[in-house]
């Protein structure tokens, strides 16, 4: 009969029960699908490393690899921010864009982004709706009071 485990499968390991980090969860659903962390770094396209570095809290997945992050653990284990402000943050985080991406798809300086973000200011209705449209797949975003 086959092993369900891979080869060199360390039993020690253990799963975080109640995960709060990125990279708890990230380590949480390997260990759950008895997968190396060089077979999540291939599925992911990261570097081994950055998988280790995740699982320990090293660092933090970059932007542009939060999608695909986001598509193997099954869920988006980042808490659903309240405010507009952070809603924008939140859902351009979650297409894997940067702020730079974001401004150039609006045709804006990617400072105004940022001060959106920030809560400094607020897009005009007619950005707000192409910023809907942009972040569609995401959140709602809504209008600051």
């Amino acid at each position: 009969m086959r092993c369900p485990y891979p080869k060199r499968w360390k039993c020690t390991q253990t799963t975080p029960h109640q995960p709060q980090t990125l990279g708890e969860h990230l380590k949480k659903r390997r260990l759950e699908l008895h997968l190396l962390q060089t077979e999540v770094a291939r599925r992911i396209g990261v570097h081994v490393e950055s998988i280790k570095n995740w699982e320990r809290g090293v660092s933090e997945p970059t932007t542009r690899t939060l999608p695909k992050l986001i598509d193997f653990l099954g869920h988006n284990p980042l808490p659903e921010p309240d405010k507009p402000p952070s809603q924008i943050a939140h859902a351009r985080q979650r297409l894997g864009l940067t702020q730079e991406d974001m401004a150039q798809a609006l045709g804006i300086h990617p400072d105004i982004v940022g001060r959106w973000e920030r809560g400094d200011s607020s897009p005009p209705d007619a950005i707000l709706r192409a910023l809907q449209g942009l972040l569609a797949n995401s959140l709602p975003i809504q209008r600051s009071r």
